[in-house]
């Protein structure tokens, strides 16, 4: 028997994967670049913008389909106002206070964060034009916002000075993004101060994540419009190339975006000579509308994993249990905290398993593996294991463990690497295993047929799916899925999951164990 505590808690997600370092990202996007003065730079650019007066206006785009995305309906009324639309997109209001002066030679005194004052407006009115919505954006500054991402879901952070938060905005700004919030943050003609000031920030917030370089695969490249190449110009320069941002994941779901190209000057009606920037205004508009498409329909998403349901097993006898080991990894080991407990509450409603609710981070260099007699890995990078870590796992499986693995949103990368990690322990014995395989009805729940979420179901059918497996005699030591089975698991909204839908997932879940366990 087991009891279950349904309280929530809000989820530590920092709580896992090492601490990397993100100097070789910062010098992969701008080695290449002849530096210049940033100050010199900054003040260049608010010279060159009053001398310029009102920005221009704007237009381009076609028409395309609407979204299903939440949104406010335009109500239509000949003689009552129409009522303010809800708010999406907060910019944050920070950093010393300047003077600059206009065409007429008056000096005016802002902040850095308004070096381009309608960047953020003019992106959200192509926004609600091509996506069919009504929202709109708006200042915030950070002494008075309630960081409650339900009040406002997106911040967006720009600037040309280093960027520089204290203590108290650095924590409530972590709260914020494991809350469900996102930070969308653009360095004012590529800055190098802002990228060195954000590098550090992001460093302090969340210092056991990785930043990366998004995947070409990444859903924000193809959510709406399908971007594969992007132009742009340094100083002046014209050239074009795949798109380029960096990126912070919080489970599925990437919480902080940077474009270290410049977008701001483009959003709001200006061009600038000197710098790094995405032009011409068309490519930095696709890309904005992509961003706030992705954060919109990952909102629920976001929510979900911003709690945590709280199991009381730990201290019960250990006779009879299970501890199912998960494999740490560089790769993001640990995308979805609550899969393995909710499978194992699966598990125990419906077998006959005496299940004790724990789930154990395994270090494959240094855990004794023998204490486990499955493995769970997943993630969606290379895992990076070296030959110390494959060759004790190739040991465990020797001795009869069982390592069961999914590409967590059927990830593109840790396909590849997985594939040739197995390869490199079993060359040539990775195979689909056969449908009639006792492995998808041993525990007298039998799979049936697979029920796909959305997207995947777009590219293959039901039948065409097959889980891979190495085995013996018919004997599997490793089960692994190229699609997500960790989505189903973990219960979330995941829009854009290539995997399997909940009930799928748990009874694959249930017949591996149950498999592991008698084989």
């Amino acid at each position: 028997m087991y009891v279950l505590d349904c309280r929530y808690r809000r989820t530590a997600m920092t709580r896992c994967a090492g601490f990397f370092a993100v100097a070789a990202v910062f010098t992969l996007f701008f080695a290449q670049f002849a530096s210049f003065a940033e100050d010199d730079l900054c003040e260049d650019l608010r010279n060159f913008q009053a001398r310029q007066g009102k920005p221009q206006r704007w237009s381009g785009g076609e028409s395309f389909p609407p979204l299903p995305l939440p949104a406010t309906p335009l109500r239509r009324s000949e003689k009552k106002r129409q009522p303010s639309p809800p708010t999406l997109v907060g910019k944050v209001a920070y950093g010393e206070i300047i003077e600059m002066k206009d065409a007429d030679g008056r000096v005016r005194r802002v902040r850095d964060w308004i070096t381009d004052p309608n960047d953020v407006h003019n992106l959200m009115k192509e926004v609600n034009r091509r996506l069919t919505i009504h929202y709109k954006a708006q200042e915030v500054s950070l002494d008075n916002f309630s960081f409650d991402p339900a009040e406002i879901p997106i911040l967006y952070l720009a600037g040309c000075k280093e960027v520089a938060l204290d203590k108290g905005s650095r924590e409530r700004l972590r709260w914020y993004l494991q809350a469900g919030g996102v930070l969308l943050c653009d360095p004012v003609c590529g800055s190098e101060a802002f990228l060195k000031g954000w590098m550090n920030e992001m460093n302090h917030i969340f210092p056991k994540r990785k930043i990366r370089e998004l995947p070409p695969d990444h859903p924000i490249y193809n959510c709406f419009y399908k971007i594969d190449k992007v132009n742009y110009e340094i100083d002046g320069k014209a050239l074009s190339g795949p798109p380029k941002l960096l990126g912070i994941d919080i489970g599925c779901r990437t919480v902080v975006v940077l474009s270290p190209f410049d977008m701001s000057l483009a959003w709001g009606g200006h061009y600038y000579p000197r710098g790094r920037h995405i032009w011409p205004a068309e490519d930095a508009f696709k890309l904005g509308v992509n961003l706030v498409a992705y954060f919109l329909a990952t909102y629920k998403q976001g929510r979900h994993n911003a709690l945590e349901v709280v199991y009381h097993e730990e201290d019960k006898p250990d006779a009879d249990a299970l501890a199912v080991g998960q494999v740490i990894h560089a790769g993001d080991w640990d995308p979805h905290p609550n899969a393995v407990a909710n499978l194992l509450k699966f598990a125990a409603a419906n077998s006959t398993l005496n299940v004790r609710f724990k789930r154990e981070a395994v270090d494959l260099a240094a855990s004794d593996l023998s204490r486990f007699p499955v493995l769970f890995m997943t993630g969606h990078y290379d895992p990076e294991l070296g030959d110390l870590e494959i060759s004790r796992l190739r040991t465990y499986l020797g001795q009869g463990g069982v390592l069961f693995a999914d590409a967590c949103c059927g990830s593109e990368r840790f396909d590849r690497a997985f594939r040739g990690m197995v390869e490199k322990m079993y060359p040539g014995k990775l195979e689909p295993i056969a449908p009639a395989s006792s492995l998808y009805n041993i525990s007298g729940a039998p799979v049936g047929r697979f029920a796909l979420k959305p997207i995947l179901a777009q590219e293959v059918s039901a039948d065409e799916v097959r889980i891979l497996g190495v085995g013996n005699n018919g004997v599997y030591s490793v089960i692994y899925s190229p699609y997500a089975i960790g989505c189903g698991l973990e219960g979330e909204d995941a829009p854009f999951s290539r995997g399997f839908e909940k009930d799928t997932s748990l009874l694959l879940g249930l017949n591996v164990l149950v498999y592991a366990l008698t084989h």
